[in-house]
């Protein structure tokens, strides 16, 4: 059976979930289903969607009370007639949920669930995902969030995130990097990939480095000094 299916996104900038987004696109589109974004106006997935090929609706989505663009969502889900809303990202939940509970007969409705600390207490949050037909958790931790929120478990389907990994069996230039950068040939690299926002955590790393590289001059050091000439 085919479905037609409506991701709802509303970032601008992109990350792993956007990242994911797409992934899943492809996938569906690749398997025959019918595949739309309704995302942000001029976002980076918009763009990205678009050279692809993708069907897009660009939406403002300012933020999670946007009245204006939950209408617009509303008369997208009532053109487009999907089997599945797909929403993505807490703004995204908002507002496509309440565009879903202004039709009188909806789609199924889905929400992923990306962030492994537990929703708000308050009553309208957790209805917004009790109303849901599932909710996906990315990972165990995440699902554990989730249930500990007061989440049926009957409610959660746990399906990890995938990634494409045909798009790193090229071999990769580590002696160019060096050029760029003007790193050492010698010297130890450290790499992180990942967005900027403050939970994930990068200070602690740039905090940790000098205790590193004392603790490794220290190991240097006392194994030369316990070479045996």
């Amino acid at each position: 059976m085919k479905a037609r299916t409506l991701h709802i996104n509303a970032e601008k900038n992109w990350g792993g979930g956007e990242a994911q987004v797409t992934y899943l696109t492809e996938y569906l589109d690749q398997q025959g289903h019918k595949v739309a974004i309704a995302c942000r106006q001029n976002s980076i997935i918009q763009n990205v969607c678009e050279n692809k090929g993708y069907e897009i609706f660009p939406v403002p989505m300012r933020n999670g009370v946007d009245i204006a663009s939950v209408m617009t969502l509303r008369k997208i889900i009532l053109s487009y007639k999907p089997d599945v809303v797909h929403m993505h990202t807490s703004r995204a939940h908002l507002l496509g949920t309440m565009a879903l509970q202004l039709l009188p007969r909806g789609p199924i409705k889905l929400v992923t669930r990306r962030m492994d600390y537990p929703i708000k207490q308050a009553r309208l949050m957790r209805y917004f995902y009790t109303c849901m037909d599932k909710v996906i958790a990315i990972s165990p931790g995440v699902k554990r969030a989730l249930v500990q929120s007061g989440l049926p478990e009957k409610k959660i389907e746990l399906i990890y995130s995938g990634v494409d990994l045909e798009k790193f069996k090229t071999p990769f230039d580590r002696a160019s990097v060096r050029v760029k950068y003007h790193l050492p040939v010698d010297a130890p690299v450290i790499a992180v990939v990942a967005t900027m926002p403050e939970r994930k955590g990068h200070t602690y790393l740039i905090n940790a480095m000098p205790e590193v590289r004392a603790g490794r001059e220290n190991s240097d050091r006392s194994l030369s000094e316990n070479v045996v000439p």
